[in-house]
């Protein structure tokens, strides 16, 4: 008789849990689940035993959110990663804060990085101390540090230049290793590659006029004369 019972019984726990797998979970109060492991403490979206992350603090005080998201294999900490694939490969790295679709994907031993836009600081691999504002801001960039780019594609093709500022949609745009740049403006210092330049929405590098955003800005303002 107690093993009919037992039998029954796990059979009314298999029907129930086939039963819960298609319904949605109502909890009313709180929801406790351990730190993260590779195997524990994690919310994972897909199929049954298929899912892949979505939700997890592997890690020392690392939060991420996203479809794979972090991994389960770093040891650097206070990150936070929001986004699928934001933080995909970090493994040293520590203090930064990517939020955006594959922000900060490459990053495995950069540091202090602030990654917000799609693809922001997408190969970063050791740079440190970047703040890349927009989508693919600093795209390219893998050793850089101390860059600040905010704007669509600002600084996308820096790879190992630092200390540059891009303020601007595609703002030193072709620069890859040029130091201690500064541009302010759509297009400002779009050609240049050298270092210690500064910049407006005028130029396109060591001084010279950009004809791209001089006509841009003739089309949009009559009466605009252009300097060269």
């Amino acid at each position: 008789m107690q093993s009919r019972a037992l039998f029954a019984f796990a059979m009314s726990v298999l029907l129930l849990s086939s039963v819960a797998a298609a319904q949605d979970l109502d909890v009313p109060m709180n929801l406790t689940l351990r730190d993260s492991t590779a195997n524990v403490g994690n919310i994972l979206k897909g199929p049954p035993m298929q899912g892949v992350r979505f939700l997890h603090n592997y890690g020392t005080n690392n939060t991420f959110l996203g479809i794979n998201a972090g991994n389960f294999t770093m040891s650097g900490a206070n990150n936070t990663g929001n986004g699928a694939g934001a933080l995909f490969s970090n493994y040293f790295g520590t203090n930064n804060t990517a939020s955006g679709v594959n922000a900060l994907f490459s990053n495995t031993v950069g540091r202090d990085n602030t990654a917000t836009g799609a693809e922001a600081l997408f190969n970063n691999f050791n740079g440190v101390e970047n703040t890349a504002t927009g989508a693919q801001a600093l795209h390219n960039n893998s050793s850089g540090s101390d860059n600040t780019a905010t704007g669509f594609k600002a600084l996308i093709s820096n790879t190992s230049g630092g200390n540059n500022t891009g303020n601007g949609h595609w703002a030193l745009r072709d620069n890859t290793t040029g130091y201690g740049n500064t541009a302010n403006g759509a297009f400002a210092l779009l050609a240049n590659n050298a270092d210690y330049n500064a910049g407006s929405e005028r130029t396109q590098g060591t001084g010279r006029p950009n004809p791209a955003c001089l006509d841009l800005r003739v089309a949009r303002r009559p009466g605009f004369s252009a300097i060269s």
